[in-house]
C-alpha cells in the first residue's frame, strides 16, 4: 500500500500534471471493459472454491474450463478497443501535441489488459487452494517492479509516458508467467468442452458481468465525464484518489481474500453457523483495518500530500477525504457479497445495485452541466453506497436465520459509532501534534490506539473480548 502511494508521487513527479492526467483518462478507456475481468475473477474463484468444497469435485476441469473463457473475452475485448478505441480518443479533451502519444498509451494499455485477462484463472487457483503466501509474494514482486519502473523514469530521455506504458505492460507479463509456473505446480491442465463446467461458470459470470459493468463504469466512466466538463488537471486528482482508495480498500480486501474461501465451503457444505461466524469476524476485522488507515489520512491529508507528491493537484485533497468515508461504508458490509454470491440471489442482487451505481454517473452528468463542482459526484457516490449497503443486508435477512436487530445494530456500529466517537476524540487532540513527518508518525499511533480502544468497547462481544485477553496474556507468559 506504502509503494503504491509513493509510486504515483514518482510518476507524477517525472510525467507532470498534464500527462499524468492524459494517462489515466486513455488508460480508463480500456480498464471500463475490466468489468469482464472483475465478473470472470469474482465467477471463477467462487466454481474453484465450491470445487474444492465437493467430495468428487474436479477442480483440474474447471480450471481448464476457466482458462478457455478468459482467452475468449481477451480475444474478443481486443477487436473491439482496437477498433473503436484510436477514434474515441480523439473526441477527448486531450492537448493536440498529445494524441499520438495518447495513442501509444492506449495501445500498451490493451497489451496490459490482454496479460492481466489471462491472469484470473491463475490467480483464482492461488486464492481457492488458500496459498496466501504464494499470492503474497507475487503481489509484492508486482509492486517492488512497478516501484523500480516508476523510479527509473527519472533517467529516461525518450518519450516517458510511453515507455510507462509499455513498463507496465512487461511486468505484467513477467508476473503472469510467475502465475502460471507456480499455479500449474498445484494443478493440472485438462482442457476440456464439457458443457455443465461452461454453464456453471457462465451462470455465475453472467449476472457478476453486470456488477463489474456497473463498478467499472462507475470508477472509469466518471473519468471521462470529468473530462468533458473540466480540465486534465481535475483528471490527475481523479486519478490520484483512485489509486488511495484502491489501495486502502485493497488492503482491507486482503481479510476477505483469506476468508472468502472458507465461506464459500461452508455454503456448499450448508454449516450456517460457521457462515455467520465468519462473516462476523470478517466485518469487525474490515472496520477496524479501514479505520485504522482511513483515520490519520483524513486528519494529515492536506500534510501527506504535500509530503507525498509536493503540490497535488487541485481538488486532490477534498476528493480523498470524500472517498473515505465512502470507503469506510461499503468495506464494512462487502463481506456479505460473498455469501450472497454463493448461495443468494444473485440475479436480483446484481441488478439492483448495478442500478444503484450507474445512476451515479448521469446524476452527476446533469449536476455538471448545472455548474455543479467536480467533488459533487463524490457526494452521489455516498448516497448511492448507503443504498448498496441497505441491499446487501436486506438480501442477508433472507438468506440466513440471524438476530436482524442485533446484526443491524452491528452494522450501524461499525459504520457510524466507531468512527464518530473515535472522530470526535481525535478532533480535540489532533491540534497538539506538530504538522510534520514526526507529527504525523506520532498521530497515527495514538488514532490507532484510540480505534483499537473504541472497537475493541464498542463492536467486540464478551466472547471476544475473552479470548483477546487470554491470547494476550499467554504472549505475556511466553516472554
Amino acid at each position: 500500500m506504502f509503494l503504491s502511494l509513493f509510486i504515483s508521487r514518482l510518476i507524477l513527479k517525472n510525467l507532470g500534471a498534464l500527462d499524468y492526467g492524459v494517462y489515466g483518462v486513455v488508460g480508463s478507456i480500456v480498464t471500463m471493459f475490466t468489468f469482464f475481468n472483475m465478473a470472470m475473477t469474482t465467477a471463477g474463484q467462487r466454481c474453484l472454491s465450491v470445487e474444492l468444497g465437493k467430495v468428487n469435485g474436479n477442480f483440474s476441469k474447471v480450471f481448464s474450463t476457466l482458462l478457455v473463457i478468459c482467452l475468449v473475452i481477451a480475444l474478443v475485448v481486443t477487436i473491439i478497443l482496437q477498433v473503436f478505441g484510436p477514434q474515441f480518443i480523439e473526441k477527448l479533451n486531450i492537448p493536440e501535441n498529445r494524441i499520438e502519444v495518447a495513442k501509444v498509451i492506449f495501445h500498451a494499455s490493451c497489451i496490459t489488459f490482454v496479460l492481466n485477462t489471462l491472469q484470473i484463472p491463475f490467480t483464482a487457483s492461488l486464492i481457492s487452494n488458500e496459498k496466501i503466501s504464494s499470492y503474497s509474494l507475487i503481489t509484492l514482486l508486482d509492486i517492488f517492479l512497478r516501484f523500480f519502473l516508476a523510479f527509473g523514469l527519472s533517467y529516461v530521455l525518450a518519450e516517458k509516458l510511453s515507455f510507462y506504458a509499455y513498463g507496465i505492460a512487461f511486468i505484467t507479463l513477467f508476473v503472469l508467467l510467475i502465475n502460471v509456473f507456480i499455479s500449474l505446480s498445484n494443478s493440472r491442465l485438462v482442457f476440456t468442452f464439457e458443457r455443465k463446467y461452461y454453464k456453471e461458470i457462465g451462470s455465475f459470470f453472467g449476472w457478476n458481468l453486470l456488477g463489474g459493468l456497473a463498478s467499472v463504469s462507475l470508477y472509469q466512466g466518471i473519468q471521462i465525464v470529468l473530462n468533458l466538463f473540466f480540465n486534465p488537471v481535475v483528471n490527475a486528482a481523479q486519478s490520484l484518489t483512485i489509486q488511495i482508495k484502491s489501495a486502502i480498500e485493497g488492503f482491507a480486501a486482503n481479510i476477505r481474500t483469506a476468508s472468502n474461501p472458507q465461506i464459500i465451503k461452508n455454503c456448499v457444505g450448508g454449516n450456517i453457523q460457521s457462515i455467520i461466524e465468519l462473516l462476523n469476524i470478517t466485518t469487525k476485522l474490515s472496520t477496524i483495518v479501514i479505520l485504522v488507515i482511513a483515520v490519520p489520512l483524513f486528519f494529515r491529508i492536506d500534510f501527506i500530500l504535500k509530503f507525498w507528491l509536493g503540490a497535488p493537484p487541485d481538488y486532490t485533497a477534498l476528493f480523498i477525504k470524500l472517498y473515505l468515508i465512502n470507503a469506510i461504508i461499503d468495506v464494512v458490509t462487502s463481506p456479505l457479497v460473498t455469501v450472497i454470491q454463493a448461495i443468494g440471489n444473485l440475479k436480483i442482487y446484481q441488478v439492483l445495485t448495478s442500478v444503484v451505481l450507474l445512476s451515479v454517473i448521469p446524476i452527476s452528468y446533469i449536476l455538471f452541466e448545472n455548474n455543479f463542482p467536480p467533488q459533487a459526484y463524490t457526494i452521489v457516490l455516498i448516497c448511492a453506497t448507503i443504498l448498496t449497503m441497505i441491499i446487501r443486508v436486506g438480501f442477508i435477512f433472507k438468506i440466513l436465520k440471524i438476530a436482524k436487530i442485533k446484526f443491524f445494530l452491528s452494522v450501524i456500529n461499525q459504520i457510524l459509532i466507531v468512527p464518530l466517537i473515535s472522530y470526535l476524540i481525535l478532533y480535540f487532540v489532533n491540534s497538539n501534534f506538530t504538522d510534520n513527518l514526526i507529527g504525523l508518525v506520532l498521530f497515527s499511533i495514538t488514532s490507532s490506539f484510540v480505534i483499537l480502544s473504541v472497537s475493541y468497547i464498542v463492536i467486540l462481544n464478551k466472547l471476544e473480548k475473552t479470548k483477546i485477553k487470554m491470547m494476550f496474556l499467554a504472549k505475556l507468559k511466553n516472554n
